[in-house]
């Protein structure tokens, strides 16, 4: 923004108010002029001065509409820097052709809004003090369960802390079911390959757990979770090394069971798309459900070498030895995420 007695003539900053006043009103009119029909999607994309032509419309209506958005002691003419700025823009936002309209189809398409009790968790990134309200809230909420937890993370390297809490909630009967990624949709190589170590361990700890996992093209990238059909979390955090140690991030928990219902709902409208391509990933166990051990590891029925390809197997070999077990096992870092050896002798 502009700085007080700044601006184009002031010679210590160049203002970069309408630019950014002109970024937010390209995307608002994008977002809610009328969605385009298919025969428009197809002529913009195959006329390339049409779509020139519609960018070059979007900023005079932004030019236009900027006095409104500006304080009056920013109002100003745009200069030909700015403008050229809008213009691209204007371009790329041309050119994402599914976006323009896409706040009529959400206000069609969205949720009765309901009012309910609310609380703001978050967490400081490393760069400054640390100051981790995230762990504390998940491991509080785990272990209130007395039902079923559902989890959805495109990254899951489960703490040992958390992995005692999920443990906890399994001896109770508390029924979880974890919603992730596989290599085939994952934007994180590091995380699958902790996490390709980590899963036939997760479900021989938590007997009562399941885990799906992604398998088609489009990325899974959700980050929420259910408790008991009542408490929501609704969050920008991940189950991973990063937001657990080194990122800023923000979530809410929400005390009501019409939100947790309809989370539900996306979470069974998720595992059915197609477009994820579910898979449950199994093992062993014997009559009692207790998991069947071999040489104290947990013996996979379904995992990832039933459905990877073998070059995705081959390119996660020297992942998965690497990041999920030399490093977890003998570098002092990596030791939260590293769980013991199991045993159920007692």
């Amino acid at each position: 923004m502009a700085l007080e007695g700044e601006g184009p003539a002031g010679g210590l900053t160049e203002a970069l108010d309408i630019e950014l006043i002109g970024a937010y009103v390209l995307m608002d009119q994008r977002l809610k002029d009328p969605p385009l029909s298919a025969s428009d999607k197809e002529r913009l994309r195959a006329d390339p001065a049409a779509r020139e032509a519609l960018a070059a419309e979007m900023v005079e209506r932004a030019i236009e509409r900027l006095p409104d958005e500006l304080p009056e002691r920013l109002r100003r003419a745009p200069s030909e820097r700015e403008r050229d700025k809008l213009g691209e823009l204007a371009n790329e936002l041309v050119g994402q052709l599914e976006a323009r309209g896409s706040r009529h189809r959400y206000q069609a398409q969205r949720s009765p809004e309901h009012s309910s009790d609310a609380k703001i968790i978050d967490q400081t990134s490393a760069a400054g003090e640390r100051i981790n309200g995230f762990a504390p809230a998940h491991k509080a909420l785990v272990e209130s369960s007395q039902k079923r937890i559902v989890i959805e993370n495109p990254y899951v390297v489960l703490t040992e802390e958390m992995m005692e809490a999920l443990d906890g909630a399994a001896k109770r009967g508390v029924q979880i079911d974890i919603i992730t990624n596989s290599p085939l949709s994952t934007d994180s190589a590091t995380t699958q390959a902790f996490f390709l170590e980590d899963w036939p361990y997760i479900l021989a700890r938590c007997p009562t757990a399941r885990i799906f996992v992604a398998t088609g093209d489009r990325k899974f990238h959700g980050k929420s979770a259910v408790i008991d059909d009542q408490q929501s979390l609704i969050t920008t955090y991940n189950l991973d090394l990063l937001s657990g140690y080194v990122n800023s991030e923000v979530g809410a928990v929400v005390d009501s069971k019409a939100m947790a219902s309809e989370l539900t709902r996306d979470f069974e409208a998720d595992l059915a798309n197609p477009e994820y391509g579910f898979l449950e990933y199994t093992i062993e166990k014997d009559a009692d459900g207790k998991p069947v051990l071999r040489d104290g590891k947990p013996i996979p029925t379904f995992g990832p070498e039933d459905h990877l390809p073998q070059e995705v197997l081959d390119e996660y070999k020297g992942k998965r030895k690497l990041w999920g077990k030399t490093l977890r096992e003998k570098v002092g870092y990596f030791e939260p995420p590293r769980h013991p050896p199991l045993s159920f002798e007692d």
